[in-house]
């Protein structure tokens, strides 16, 4: 049943309740109600936000950049996924989530892994927010980090806060991974983004690519 039709079966009861005096108030609450059930919907389809992953290394998306490490300055490169709003509305408490890695095999075929989780990643430049809800405004760029590797120890590093033990060796061995990231927020329309990246065992090898 649609708005319109509800309003016509609400007023067609209005037109006989004149000779029940205690149907009106009762005609009166249900109309409300329906107005309710309704109306909410078609204000979340309006007014709701979406979200746009992308991923360009011309915008930042594959920096290279000086990394702290205790009283070292380490030099890294980090992979970033670039998150916009492209509607007219602030997405309210905004996350991306690493959900998913395959690897290639020998024949180029993607397999999975034991990767079965959805971890939040974090945001680029949040500091002590880094991986909490974030509000984003529309037509700004926020930029979500995925991974990183750095001079120190030459491995590829998630940004992520932890992770099961049992993960630890997943991105141990040079090749190529697709990793699938998600986000989403409150009331948020979700997005997703698969990238290639291929990593050839040194920290500065790393080739990344949207994937098909």
């Amino acid at each position: 049943m649609t708005l319109l039709q509800g309003t016509v079966i609400l007023a067609q009861a209005q037109a006989s309740s004149s000779s029940v005096p205690w149907l009106g108030p009762l005609i009166g609450v249900l109309g409300g109600a329906v107005v309710a059930i309704f109306t909410e919907p078609l204000r979340r389809r309006l007014f709701s936000s979406r979200l746009r992953l992308a991923f360009d290394p011309s915008r930042d998306c594959l920096p290279l950049t000086p990394m702290q490490h205790g009283s070292a300055l380490l030099q890294a490169q980090y992979v970033r996924l670039r998150v916009v709003i492209p509607s007219r509305w602030i997405a309210r408490s905004c996350r991306v989530y690493l959900t998913n890695v395959e690897v290639a095999g020998s024949g180029g075929t993607f397999q999975r892994t034991l990767y079965s989780h959805a971890i939040p990643l974090a945001w680029s430049v949040r500091e002590d927010a880094e991986f909490d809800g974030n509000d984003l405004p529309p037509e700004i760029n926020s930029f979500a980090d995925v991974l990183y590797a750095d001079d120190r120890c030459n491995a590829i590093v998630p940004r992520i806060r932890s992770w099961p033990f049992r993960y630890n060796d997943l991105f141990h061995s040079p090749g190529t991974y697709r990793l699938t990231s998600r986000a989403s927020g409150d009331g948020v329309k979700a997005a997703s983004l698969r990238l290639l990246v291929t990593w050839k065992g040194l920290w500065n090898t790393l080739t990344v690519e949207p994937a098909p």
